[in-house]
C-alpha cells in the first residue's frame, strides 16, 4: 500500500488469474490517519459499553476507523435495557430495587425536595442534624453518580418548601428556615451552569410552608399552606422569564395545608389536606378564569400527606 495524499490510501489487492497473480490498485479513504496508516489496524480497541441514558446501554463495535481529527471512531448501537442502566451495565428487569451509590451523596436529611430533569434527579434542602439545610446534589442514574450543587447564591436553608422543574431550571420556594421562620423567598437553579438566581420578593405570596406548587409550562403556581397559625387559601403565579409575581384568583374551595396538586395541561387540581381536620374535598383552578370545586360524590376518604398524578 502507499499514500496518495493525506486522506487516501492506495492498496493492491491480489487475485489468481490463469495461474498468475494479478494485482489491481484500489483507493480507500482514510481521513486524518497519520501517514495513511491502515485504519482497521490502528483502531482495533473499541471503548467499553456505557449508559447512554437511564434505560439504554451504548455498545461500540469493530471495525473502527479514523475521524477527521485523526481519532479512532467506532460504530455504536444503543441497547434498550430490560431494566435500568446502572454503573454502565443493564440491571435485571422485574420488581427488584437497585441501590443508589452513596459516594458523593448529600448528607442525610428529611423534608427535602426532589425533581427530575430528564436525565438527573436534583435533591435539595431538608433537615439534617437538627438544622435546615441549603445544600443538595444531582444524581445521574445512568452512571450511578452524584454531583454536588453550587452553594454560592443558594437560597437560605429550609425544609417543607416546594420545588418544580421548568424544563431548564429547578425553582424552590417557601418553607421553614432556621428557628422555624416562615419563608417568602426562593431560588432558581440552572444545572447546566450550576448557578443559583434568587426569585423576586416583590409581589410574592405571603410566607408559608406545606403549600403546593405546579409548573404550567409558562409559570409556577404556588397555593395554600400554613403561615404560623393561619391556614391559607391564597397563592401566586411566578413567571421566571420576567421574574414577576401575580396573585391567584380568590376561591371558596377552602384553606388547607398538606394537600396535593397536579397540572393537567389546562388547570391545577388541588385535593385533600388539613384544616381543623382532614379534608375530603378539592378544587380546580384555571388561570385567567378562576376556581371550581371538585365533585364530592365518590371521593376518597379525607386525608393529608397523599400524592396525585
Amino acid at each position: 500500500s502507499e499514500c496518495v495524499d493525506g486522506n487516501t490510501l492506495r492498496e493492491f489487492p491480489g487475485r489468481c488469474e490463469a495461474g498468475a497473480c494479478v494485482f489491481e490498485p484500489a483507493l480507500r479513504a482514510c481521513p486524518g490517519c497519520p501517514d495513511c496508516a491502515d485504519c482497521a489496524e490502528e483502531c482495533a480497541s473499541p471503548p467499553p459499553p456505557f449508559c447512554a441514558s437511564p434505560t439504554a446501554l451504548r455498545v461500540s463495535a469493530l471495525p473502527g476507523g479514523c475521524d477527521q481529527e485523526g481519532e479512532c471512531a467506532y460504530p455504536t448501537t444503543d441497547i434498550v435495557c430490560p431494566g435500568p442502566c446502572v454503573s454502565n451495565a443493564c440491571a435485571d428487569a422485574g420488581d427488584g430495587w437497585v441501590p443508589t451509590s452513596t459516594a458523593g451523596a448529600p448528607a442525610p436529611r428529611y423534608g427535602q425536595t426532589a425533581v427530575w430533569t430528564g436525565s438527573e434527579m436534583i435533591v435539595w434542602g431538608g433537615i439534617g442534624v437538627g438544622q435546615p439545610l441549603d445544600s443538595g446534589a444531582r444524581y445521574d442514574p445512568g452512571s450511578d453518580s452524584w454531583t454536588p450543587m453550587a452553594a454560592l447564591s443558594a437560597p437560605e436553608a429550609r425544609h417543607q418548601h416546594t420545588a418544580i422543574w421548568t424544563g431548564g431550571e429547578m425553582i424552590v420556594w417557601g418553607g421553614l428556615g432556621a428557628e422555624n421562620a416562615y419563608l417568602q423567598s426562593g431560588g432558581r437553579y440552572d444545572p447546566a451552569m450550576d448557578e443559583w438566581t434568587a426569585t423576586r420578593l416583590v409581589g410574592a405570596p405571603s410566607a408559608r410552608q406545606r403549600h403546593v406548587a405546579v409548573w404550567t409550562g409558562v409559570d409556577m403556581i404556588v397555593w395554600g399552606g400554613l403561615d404560623g397559625a393561619i391556614f391559607l387559601d391564597s397563592g401566586g403565579h411566578y413567571d421566571p422569564g420576567s421574574d414577576t409575581w401575580a396573585p391567584t384568583a380568590a376561591t371558596s374551595v377552602g384553606p388547607r395545608e398538606n394537600s396535593a396538586a397536579i397540572w393537567t395541561g389546562t388547570e391545577m387540581i388541588v385535593w385533600g389536606g388539613y384544616w381543623s381536620g382532614l379534608i375530603d374535598s378539592g378544587g380546580r383552578y384555571v388561570p385567567g378564569i378562576g376556581w371550581s370545586s371538585t365533585a364530592g360524590a365518590g371521593a376518597p376518604s379525607a386525608r393529608q400527606h397523599h400524592t396525585l398524578v
